[in-house]
Order: C-alpha cells, then structure tokens, then sequence
C-alpha cells in the first residue's frame, strides 16, 4: 500500500469498485469556459461527497480557487490565490507549490 494508492498492491481494484473520499487526495478543474459550473455545481457535488481539496484553475482570471472544509452545502473554505502566492495539498502539507507554476 502506499500513500498515493491505497490500493496499490491490487491494480484491478478499480476495475470493479469505485473511488470512495477517503481514495481521492486533491481533485483540480481546469476551467476555461465552465467556470460558473466548477464553482458552483462541481463544488457542491465534490464537497457533498466529502473531496476534502477542491482546486478551480480560471485560466480566464489568472487565478485558483481553493475549496476546503466540505460540508452537505458545500465547502466552508473558499480561498482564492493569485500570482506570486503558493499553495500546499493537504494531503502533502510538505509540498509547496507556486500558483505561477499551477497557471503557467
């Protein structure tokens, strides 16, 4: 087992099961023309179900959008990061990434 798969040692497993929260460490959407849905729909669905970090990068505002803290109404932390800032996934609390990286 490892940290990046906790069930690595089956390769199959997904083959007949599905990802449950606890197997999904960050989830990240790439929006260009969705935005309006990723943060409103997809942040309500993703949090509903209890994805821990949810990341929204608006390719259109330059910017990324943090949710954390899901809640059945969704995510009670809403940051929004910009340029010249960094961000750690809480499931790597040890990893820091810049936003310009994330952006590009």
């Amino acid at each position: 087992m490892t940290l990046l798969d906790p069930h690595a040692e089956n390769p199959r497993f997904y083959e007949s099961n599905r990802p449950t929260p606890a197997d999904v460490l960050l989830i990240v959407e790439v929006s260009d023309s969705t935005l309006r849905t990723d943060l409103i729909e997809k942040a309500r669905q993703y949090a509903g179900h209890g994805i821990a970090d949810y990341w929204v990068v608006d390719l259109q505002g330059d910017q990324l959008f943090v949710h954390r803290d899901p809640t059945a109404a969704g995510y009670a932390s809403v940051t929004t990061l910009a340029r010249g800032a960094s961000i750690s996934p809480l499931a790597f609390s040890d990893v820091t990434v810049p936003i310009d990286e994330i952006l590009g």
